[in-house]
């Protein structure tokens, strides 16, 4: 009885093991093909891709993989079917791609011309340049050469086009020189933007001294990302490029999730100050920050005066005080 059991026990191992061995070879067989089908969606060869990995989505798969340093992602539908293309995390239609660095076709200048190109711009040589990094990029549609270096105590980075070497965006110790021109987009230029940042800081040109102006492409969208300085207190505003408006700002590092009007920031915090009988003079604020909670929007304000460490939520429409803290400042 004992050994027919036995017998029986082994039978079923051998079965189990049979069908995970099938299930396993389908499933690297499915990986394989969905891979083959993003590759092909995009016009790359297997032997391009530098890593790549397969993930399921509701509707299908997403496969990620890089090639000279740019990341593709590949959306697929339940048929293999490419449906959805990300080139470094910005979505651009699959007609569009333009030709891989990697294929036969492409005409890229290379890293070491884009660098020559870069440095001819600047009015520099190699050999007053040092800690030099060029890189492909992908932006706007189109590969770019991101290239850096430093001059003495000053630092450069190019964006320069792949396919004719000419300068596409620049910028000098973290300042925009040269904004990219993009179709179908006007910028309000680097002026104006700093202007909204100190209008909604409530802050005089005079007494800011700026650290960095530039404009980049967050997520599809372009910002000024400024910052600077005014009376000891850090200033940080992301300004959208087209429209001028406060799409970010950070005060002493408190960050927001959404702006606010400068003058109902200064009455929030006034209100926190009284509340908790503390004078201007004394209180050094940490984080200033408007935040929608439960489709209430409210000011999170936190600072500290005398050894304590306060923290309240104001309501952003009515400015009643929704709630305070008070605690040791340790």
């Amino acid at each position: 009885m004992k050994k027919a059991l036995l017998i029986i026990i082994s039978v079923l191992a051998i079965v189990a093991t049979a069908f995970a061995l099938v299930a396993c070879d389908n499933s690297v067989k499915t990986s394989k093909s969905l891979k083959t089908a993003a590759f092909a969606a995009i016009g790359a060869a297997e032997s391009d891709v530098e890593y790549v990995v397969v993930n399921e989505t509701e509707t299908g798969s997403e496969v990620e993989f890089v090639i000279s340093g740019v990341k593709y992602n590949v959306y697929l539908d339940s048929q293999n079917n490419p449906v959805k293309l990300k080139i470094n995390d910005a979505e651009i239609a699959i007609k569009d791609v333009p030709v891989l660095p990697s294929s036969p076709d492409a005409k890229y200048i290379g890293t070491d011309k884009a660098l020559e190109a870069a440095l001819s711009d600047a009015g520099l040589t190699k050999d007053d340049v040092t800690k030099t990094e060029v890189e492909l990029d992908f932006d706007d549609g189109k590969y770019l050469y991101d290239v850096e270096f430093t001059c003495g105590q000053t630092e450069y980075e190019y964006k320069i086009n792949a396919t004719d070497g000419s300068v596409y965006m620049s910028e000098i110790n973290g300042v925009t020189v040269k904004e990219p021109s993009v179709s179908g987009k006007t910028f309000i230029g680097a002026e104006a933007a700093k202007e909204k940042s100190l209008t909604a800081a409530n802050v005089t040109a005079e007494k800011a001294t700026f650290t960095k102006v530039k404009i980049d492409s967050d997520h599809g969208v372009y910002v000024y990302e400024i910052k600077f300085t005014a009376d000891g207190t850090k200033y940080e505003y992301k300004i959208h490029a087209e429209t001028g408006e406060v799409i970010k700002f950070e005060i002493d590092g408190g960050k927001t999730g959404q702006p606010g009007n400068a003058e109902d920031v200064e009455k929030a915090k006034s209100i926190a100050l009284a509340h908790a009988g503390v004078a201007a003079g004394k209180a050094t604020f940490t984080e200033v920050k408007l935040e929608t909670k439960r489709g209430v929007k409210i000011y999170e304000i936190e600072f500290t005066a005398d050894g304590f460490e306060y923290e309240y939520e104001i309501n952003a429409a009515t400015f009643e005080i929704i709630s305070a803290e008070k605690d040791i400042d340790d």
